[in-house]
């Protein structure tokens, strides 16, 4: 809003234009405390696995959806279930919020509308596919910074691996024992911010 010489000015205008430039009113999918430059791997999903995204949230952020993105769909009527672990010492714990399932199939962006505000800390976003869809996660070669702190890189490519861990099991509160780990093109979900 254009402002006229002369004219007084609000410190709620002031600051309502400063909160656009900073924060646009933009449609924001966001894996908190991650970085990459592109979004160009895509993997296959182990039938009936748990993938366990680790994310930091900087600030106290309200988020409305929760969703992955399907490449490839898992050519039956299964489902995705979607959920958001606490975090304890690197593993997940207890359950924040069972989000909802959505379907493996057919291909494009699958979305939940939640209406969750996680404040400042670490979590785990969690996915577990009933079929074996094919999502798209991060690139690791393009990874430049992950929530984890202390993860070790992996070969020529400079990507983290061991972030994301999994569990071969079905879902509990609190979560299970995990049964290992995986590099960071399994993190396949994203969080959408108000």
């Amino acid at each position: 809003m254009p402002i006229a010489v002369g004219e007084q000015v609000l410190a709620s205008d002031v600051l309502a234009l400063v909160t656009n430039k900073l924060k646009p009113p933009t449609v924001r999918w966001a894996a908190p405390g991650w970085a990459w430059t592109a979004e160009d791997f895509v993997g296959v999903v182990t039938l009936n696995r748990i993938y366990y995204m680790p994310v930091y949230v900087e600030e106290d952020t309200t988020y409305i959806r929760i969703g992955i993105y399907v490449q490839a769909g898992s050519g039956d009527e299964s489902l995705a279930d979607l959920r958001i672990f606490e975090w304890s010492d690197g593993v997940p714990v207890a359950l924040v919020l069972s989000c909802g399932t959505v379907a493996n199939h057919p291909a494009g962006a699958k979305e939940i509308v939640i209406a969750q505000l996680l404040p400042r800390g670490y979590y785990f976003l969690a996915v577990r596919c009933a079929g074996t869809p094919v999502l798209s996660g991060i690139s690791l070669t393009n990874i430049s910074k992950c929530p984890v702190s202390g993860m070790k890189t992996s070969n020529a490519q400079n990507g983290m691996s061991g972030v994301v861990l999994y569990d071969d099991d079905v879902y509990s509160d609190p979560a299970g024992v995990v049964d290992g780990s995986l590099d960071c093109r399994s993190a396949f979900l994203r969080l959408r911010e108000v």
